[in-house]
């Protein structure tokens, strides 16, 4: 059995990826200074207004980024690699797969016979 997978594809993914979380830091830490801005010309400078509104924007949009990092990682990357392995996979020995099938097969029980067993239904 053999598995072939490109790396020019992951990384490319991997590399857009890095670059829309460095833009998501950038948008929040614009939103951050804002925010600032805002609060200084409406409260004045309060030293505990503008702690809340620093960690408070860096809190929510820290957040936001690690979901989006984590959405990206699983949809993109993984996604690209499990599409490239099962693009490429080869067999070589069909023979192994197919007796290991015919042997579990024979002995499973048919219809939840084993469930029966394991709930020891026959002793009702």
């Amino acid at each position: 059995m053999s598995i072939r997978v490109r790396a020019a594809p992951v990384y490319g993914w991997a590399v857009l990826m890095l670059t829309i979380l460095v833009g998501g830091f950038v948008f929040v830490f614009m939103l951050q200074d804002f925010s600032l801005d805002i609060a200084l010309r409406t409260a004045g400078p309060q030293p505990g207004a503008m702690t809340t509104v620093f960690f408070g924007v860096w809190f929510v949009g820290g957040l936001l980024l690690l979901v989006a990092a984590w959405v990206m990682l699983v949809a993109f990357v993984l996604f690209e690699v499990a599409k490239q392995a099962c693009n490429s996979l080869q067999v070589s020995d069909i023979a192994v797969f197919e007796a290991a099938a015919a042997q579990s097969g024979a002995l499973q029980p048919a219809h939840g016979e084993g469930l029966a067993d394991v709930l020891d239904v026959g002793a009702f």
